[in-house]
């Protein structure tokens, strides 16, 4: 009897301890999900997490280069402006102490009635120019012979409006006779070069076609006149620019001419040359014009 209850009683051991080993192992195959589940969920959260603050973090980084450049740009614009401000004001002040000098006369801008001029003739005989300019030329003349043996032929200087207009008449017809053009298209092609009556600064008397001696043909041929190429480089320092440069053909509306110098003054001309401007550059930027002049 007690044998049989001991065998019982081992048997009850043994089936409760089976079920205790699979509780156990159910417990841990539940726990071992549920944290891998967890870990697997971590993972999923931590990359959303990394990517939100990559995705934050290059947004912000890209704002704040967007904001540098902007107040870069911003800068450079303002300093832009506070150039040409400047540039401008030292062309007002340039141009309200020499203003008889500066005068435009062009296409757009006849010689004002009430200017006048007082002419002196040249040695030549032949050419009149301002007489405010008579030193400065001469100077440079005699220069340009010492340092590099340059002789020039004066073309022209002073024209009253009545020779100028003549100018005009005749190579309008020059054309028309060689070339088969019509009156208009003689007109519009001579206008490239020659300015009517009232509207060519030769009147001023501060305007100068100078030649190379030796080569009389007002055309590029003058360009490449060592001579002609010693006054590009070297004729503000007397006072004199070079009135109708290459690049600037979309701005005087006047076709290159090598030849054709203007007066205005040592100063004028430095700042001119420096600066890179022409004649019309100078008095938008002085404002010398109202709009509807």
């Amino acid at each position: 009897m007690m044998k049989e209850q001991r065998n019982e009683e081992r048997h009850s051991v043994k089936k409760y301890g089976r079920r205790r080993r699979k509780v156990r192992g159910r417990i841990f195959l539940l726990a071992f999900m549920i944290l891998v589940g967890g870990v697997l969920a971590g993972c999923g959260l931590t990359a959303r997490l990394f990517r939100g603050i990559g995705a934050t973090g290059g947004s912000r980084v890209l704002a704040a280069e967007s904001t540098a450049s902007k107040e870069e740009s911003s800068a450079e614009e303002e300093t832009a402006d506070a150039e040409q401000e400047e540039l401008a004001a030292a062309c007002r002040a340039l141009y309200e102490e020499y203003e008889d000098l500066l005068v435009l006369v062009n296409k757009e801008h006849a010689m004002p009635e009430e200017y006048e001029v007082t002419l002196k003739m040249l040695n030549n005989g032949r050419v009149e120019v301002a007489e405010v300019l008579y030193d400065d030329l001469t100077t440079m003349l005699t220069e340009a012979a010492e340092e590099g043996g340059y002789t020039y032929y004066l073309m022209s200087g002073y024209r009253d409006a009545e020779y100028q207009q003549s100018l005009v008449d005749a190579d309008v017809l020059s054309r028309m006779t060689l070339y088969g053009m019509t009156e208009e298209e003689a007109l519009e092609e001579t206008l490239r070069y020659v300015m009517p009556a009232g509207y060519s600064e030769h009147k001023t008397g501060l305007a100068l076609d100078i030649v190379a001696a030796g080569n009389s043909a007002l055309d590029e041929s003058q360009a490449s006149e060592p001579g002609i190429l010693w006054l590009h480089e070297n004729s503000w320092r007397y006072g004199f620019i070079l009135r109708y440069p290459e690049d600037k053909e979309d701005i005087t509306q006047i076709d290159y001419e090598p030849w054709h110098f203007r007066y205005v003054g040592r100063e004028a001309a430095q700042f001119l040359y420096e600066q890179n401007l022409t004649l019309e550059e100078l008095c938008e930027l002085a404002d010398v014009f109202d709009e509807n002049d």
